[in-house]
């Protein structure tokens, strides 16, 4: 088969276990990459990147190790984790997955007697199959909104494509991981016992991603609260809405789509506006504004962002040459977020008043969970493969002993609306 994909934690136990399977892979504006562990792949790699942006910089630093594969870059394009690449460049794209077929011997996928498509769930796995010819998998798209939409007809001209999704890959797998670690619930419970929701009043929370912490939300509240999440990621929402139904919540928590620059609810409309993890990707001014104009007066606002100045921590005994690279925060912000505590001064400026701020920390102490297996390819990425075999033996000792753990900063903030 043929693999598209973002996630090079999704795509290595697929080189792992079926190497022999893979035609080729087109990687679409990849943030983590290790050239170590792509190598075998040799000229069935193509990546499709941009000009700037760290997801960008990444692939220049792994381009030398991987000199067989095909890298096309977007001319003055800047990436980050939330980049649509596949809207903005369709055919680009649509061109780099479809490059390989002509030298391929992948004979055409057999679907089902008489099913032209056909979708479902498996082990919570969602999938849908559409077109005919050779198989083409295709992972998520990292935090992309459109995904792989805008392409999908294409390429199921050509081959048949096979997209999947749900709580086990992708993003959604690692803010579902992320948001189960008690590390990262304890910062959000912080912010909320100083929020201190009276019954009856509504929480709004924009950018909900999976909607992992508005069913926490939820369940913390005791259903006493309306809660409405929001995003700007349909293919979020449509994975948010499904996990809230599974979870019995689905009448609890209204999602809609939207941009936190500009959201479409009427002044003084909310009680309690809440954010986590948000304002690092869009114009941080115009959300806070936006959050404020929301909120009626005597309501609340909440937010969290990453400190990007603030070293992370990791209880893993290494070196200092790996501990060096592992505690060096990541740092991927645009270029009007928020990612530091420039954020207090925002809030203190903005007319809020009665304003709390504190750090915190969001601690992964599962080796295995989505959310590390996220985060540790791009320090992978950064490694020798001496560097590399030596982190390995020191995570797995961590691992057996029980004392993984990683921390990176958080900075929270929660003032009053006069």
């Amino acid at each position: 088969m043929h693999v598209g994909c973002s996630n090079l934690g999704e795509l290595e136990p697929l080189l792992a276990e079926t190497p022999g399977r893979i035609a080729s892979v087109t990687m679409v504006n990849p943030n983590r990459l290790s050239p170590q562990r792509l190598t075998d792949l040799g000229d069935r790699l193509t990546i499709v990147t941009g000009t700037s942006g760290l997801p960008a910089s990444v692939v220049s630093g792994a381009q030398a190790a991987l000199a067989g594969a095909s890298i096309h870059r977007l001319p003055d394009y800047e990436t980050a984790a939330w980049s649509d690449m596949v809207a903005d460049a369709p055919a680009l794209v649509r061109d780099a997955v479809c490059a390989h077929i002509a030298d391929s011997d992948v004979p055409d996928a057999s679907i089902r007697a008489g099913t032209a498509a056909a979708s479902g769930e498996v082990e919570g796995i969602r999938y849908s199959i559409t077109g005919s010819g050779p198989p083409l998998l295709l992972l998520p798209l990292l935090l992309s909104p459109s995904q792989w939409g805008p392409i999908v007809a294409a390429l199921a001209e050509r081959f048949t494509v096979i997209q999947l999704g749900g709580a086990h890959l992708g993003m959604i797998a690692m803010l579902e991981s992320r948001g189960g670690e008690a590390g990262y619930t304890r910062a959000v419970r912080a912010v909320f016992d100083v929020i201190a929701p009276h019954e009856g009043e509504q929480i709004l929370e924009i950018g909900c991603g999976s909607g992992v912490l508005v069913r926490w939300l939820a369940q913390h509240t005791g259903g006493r609260n309306p809660i409405v999440a929001t995003d700007l990621n349909p293919f979020f929402l449509d994975e948010a809405q499904a996990l809230s139904d599974n979870a019995g919540l689905g009448e609890t928590i209204e999602f809609g789509e939207a941009n936190a620059e500009a959201l479409p609810f009427e002044d003084a409309s909310v009680d309690i506006a809440f954010s986590s993890t948000v304002m690092e990707e869009c114009d941080a001014e115009k959300m806070l504004a936006e959050m404020i104009r929301v909120t009626r007066p005597g309501g609340r606002v909440g937010v969290i962002v990453r400190a990007t100045d603030a070293h992370s921590v990791c209880g893993v005994e290494v070196e200092p040459d790996i501990r060096a690279i592992i505690e060096t925060p990541y740092r991927s912000v645009s270029a009007g977020g928020i990612a530091d505590a420039s954020l207090f001064g925002r809030f203190a400026a903005s007319g809020l008043v009665d304003c709390q701020f504190f750090p915190h920390f969001l601690t992964l102490t599962d080796p295995d969970g989505a959310a590390w297996a996220y985060r540790e390819p791009f320090f992978l990425g950064q490694f020798s493969p001496e560097q590399t075999e030596r982190w390995v033996r020191a995570r797995q000792a961590a691992a057996a002993q029980g004392t993984f753990v990683f921390a990176s900063g958080l900075h929270c903030a929660v003032g009053t609306k006069p």
